[in-house]
């Protein structure tokens, strides 16, 4: 029986949060502030944003929850050129790290063009204007321009081509293997690219998905800006950035954007045309380490209770493998071996919904123990588990295993160091 990869990281990760006074902060509050722990035991894909199932692993903070979409897209008509023209120039530095053959052959395809098509020809070797260029450009469908340039790159005209294509081959699965292995990074990289679009959308929903996650927590908006603010103080989070919106002068909407280092206690700015509050939405970049957290197998969840355990000098050993199963931490404690299973779900919808995921987590549990022959078994929750006490305790007697929330692990643990 073995420890994992999986063990190594999570012993890294305790180490980085000793060693840094904010991060061992915000893991020790997790046992007695109610609110920060709620909204980070949010399983990953409630907690964040997602497009077409990949996390967009950005905080989002907002004044209010009830956004009128059209003012955040007429955003694009107001400032989008300015925008654009940072993002053009951000792009210029970023495009220096892509592989040198994906430019040459851009450049390649691009001259092919220049030179057959008699439209581009023209604007190259006759008159030449902005409106000239657009006005030609913008009868041209792209895939038919790529078609056509594709149609006229021939191995047997230019036989120099055979090794750039072998070049190209292998850069493209290179690239997209970068991409696969860690697609997050990737949209990260083009949020960072300042690229309008991405933005404005995550604006666009920002009121939505923070109020969906208020819902569900139960939470008003000064409870879930709290949080934010003490993240703030502590440098876990920062304002990568945001719009102010005035929803009273609805004649002429006054929109603003900021990427000024302000807390989500201080987003306060009058309308410069009515003196009125405007209202903002912003995107907060993560801490490295506690985002690696966050979006971990088990979120959150895992790493807090390793936070526990190691506080309380109880010795364990994490992602342990057999040839059957994988145990989450099998820890020493005075009172003997007990096994630890952390069940990260997302917030449920139903009484029947949580039924079925005790009855067959507590199962998975039962399997483990006898196959690990251990007297005592506890599987933690990542959520409240207040609500739901009657099916916990029909769960607990029926397998002898006992079931928490994550609330609930420190005293739990604490229990077992007391003989």
């Amino acid at each position: 029986m073995n420890g994992s990869k999986n063990q190594m990281e999570l012993e890294h990760i305790l180490e980085e949060i000793e060693k840094r006074p904010e991060l061992a902060t915000i893991f020790n509050r997790l046992e007695d502030d109610t609110d920060l722990r709620a909204l980070f035991m949010l399983h990953p894909h409630e907690l964040f944003m997602s497009s077409d199932g990949l996390i967009i692993p950005y905080l989002l903070s907002v004044s209010n929850t009830d956004v009128d979409k059209s003012l955040v897209l007429s955003l694009t008509s107001d400032i989008d050129f300015a925008m654009f023209q940072k993002a053009y120039r951000t792009f210029l530095f970023q495009i220096k790290n892509l592989p040198r053959v994906f430019l040459d052959l851009f450049a390649y395809g691009a001259i092919i063009l220049a030179r057959t098509n008699e439209e581009i020809n023209d604007l190259i070797t006759g008159d030449f204007s902005f409106a000239k260029m657009r006005s030609v450009l913008g009868r041209f469908n792209i895939d038919e321009v790529w078609n056509e340039v594709g149609n006229k790159i021939n191995v047997d005209d230019d036989p120099s081509l055979l090794q750039v294509k072998k070049e190209y081959e292998a850069e493209a699965k290179n690239w997209e293997k970068r991409v696969k292995s860690n697609p997050m990074k990737f949209i990260e990289s083009l949020l960072d690219m300042q690229i309008p679009n991405i933005r404005i959308s995550i604006h666009e929903d920002a009121g939505s998905h923070v109020g969906s996650i208020l819902k569900k927590l139960e939470m008003n908006m000064e409870e879930y800006n709290r949080v934010l603010s003490h993240l703030y103080g502590l440098k876990l989070i920062k304002r990568q950035d945001s719009i102010f919106r005035c929803e009273n002068c609805i004649d002429d909407p006054q929109l603003l954007k900021s990427s000024s280092m302000i807390g989500p206690n201080r987003m306060t700015i009058k309308c410069p045309r009515c003196g009125q509050q405007m209202s903002y939405s912003a995107i907060l970049w993560i801490d490295e380490l506690l985002k690696d957290c966050l979006l971990n197998k088990d979120g959150l969840l895992s790493v807090a209770v390793a936070h526990i355990l190691k506080k309380r000098e109880i010795n364990f050993k994490s992602s342990v493998q057999d040839e059957k199963f994988e145990y989450d931490f099998i820890c020493e404690t005075k009172k003997g071996k007990v096994l630890a299973e952390c069940k990260v779900h997302r917030f449920p919808e139903s009484e029947r919904s949580i039924k079925g995921s005790i009855e067959q987590d507590l199962r998975q549990a039962s399997k483990h123990m006898q196959a690990l022959n251990l007297p005592s078994t506890v599987v933690i929750y990542n959520y409240d588990l207040e609500k739901y006490k009657d099916l916990v305790e029909t769960g607990t007697k029926k397998y002898g295993i006992d079931l928490i929330d994550i609330s609930e692990a420190p005293d739990y643990f604490t229990s077992f160091i007391k003989l």
